[in-house]
């Protein structure tokens, strides 16, 4: 015995359908019957019920109430002449009309940048792709794709992909692109076997090309308070960025040198340091102060000025 036709691993319809094919060559077929159920040879939807023999297919509506979120199974029973018979249940088919839950659902982006630094999270500065990363949709049928949209104010790309079965976290890494500056919107989507689509899970990020700019005409500002021989240095207003900034500061006794402080960082426009007992016991010493701003997205521009202490 077989089942014939298209097998659906899922339906909306409260309409259950079975097709089959059986045969006996030695006694022949007496008469056939069907059973819908929750389970392998279940009959708690139907018993068994006997099909015209010249019928290879069994059909029933039923209260869409007994069967949403249910997988439903039928199962054939075949009796030949001679007093035997045979059973086979099908592997059975998932009834809903729901769309893809977004309950846990989650996006991220991975922050990618041109330079060493980390771009922050919702930034980056690497416009050629993007990695997008996804979990927590659900979906009782089961999911068949994604549809992932990035937009921005000019232009549109849309991608949909399909993932092993059982793999919790969903990664993508969209290339050949060329995102021009500013903000852009992604949305996941996932689509289930019945093609209903989730809701969109909405995550934005901004494409960052440009680096932090100096400000004509400002300089550093600098102080030294004797009684706790530290020295106060501000680059307040110096640097221009329409996105936030932080600031590594390095100080030496020579040029490129860090003896004095390396690669401090702050978020601050000033930084207060100490000398170390061997630079204070010259009379006379130049620090060279390097401040760099760095972007959110991870560009960055550099000042340095020379302090001349004695």
């Amino acid at each position: 015995m077989t089942f014939s036709g298209a097998d659906e691993d899922a339906w909306t319809d409260n309409e259950v359908v079975v097709n089959f094919l059986a045969h006996d060559e030695e006694s022949g077929i007496e008469y056939c019957e069907w059973a819908v159920g929750y389970q392998p040879q279940g009959v708690e939807l139907q018993a068994f019920q006997r099909i015209k023999i010249f019928e290879s297919i069994a059909f029933k509506e039923f209260d869409y109430r007994v069967l949403e979120n249910k997988t439903i199974y039928s199962t054939i029973r075949c009796h030949n002449r001679a007093g035997l018979f045979s059973s086979k249940s099908s592997d059975g088919v998932k009834i809903s009309v729901r769309h893809p839950s977004i309950r846990n659902a989650k996006i991220a982006v991975i922050p990618l940048s041109i330079t060493e630094y980390q771009a922050w999270s919702h930034y980056q500065s690497k416009i050629q792709n993007v990695r997008i990363q996804w979990s927590g949709f659900d979906d009782y049928t089961g999911i068949n794709q994604f549809k992932i949209t990035i937009t921005d104010d000019k232009s549109t790309i849309e991608e949909k992909m399909s993932f092993p079965v059982g793999q919790d976290i969903q990664s993508v890494n969209i290339i050949n692109m060329n995102m021009p500056e500013g903000l852009k919107n992604i949305t996941v989507q996932a689509i289930n076997k019945l093609l209903l689509a989730s809701d969109q899970v909405i995550y934005n990020f901004t494409a960052v090309h440009s680096k932090p700019t100096k400000k004509a005409g400002r300089n550093f500002v600098h102080s030294w308070l004797a009684e706790k021989e530290e020295f106060t240095v501000t680059w307040d207003d110096i640097f221009i960025s329409q996105y936030p900034l932080f600031y590594e500061v390095t100080v030496g006794t020579v040029e490129g040198g860090s003896d004095i402080l390396q690669w401090q960082e702050t978020k601050q426009t000033s930084l207060k340091f100490g000398l170390p007992s061997t630079v204070k016991r010259a009379l006379k010493v130049s620090l060279h102060v390097y401040v760099r701003a760095i972007s959110a997205g991870g560009t960055y521009e550099d000042i340095k000025f020379v302090i001349l202490h004695q």
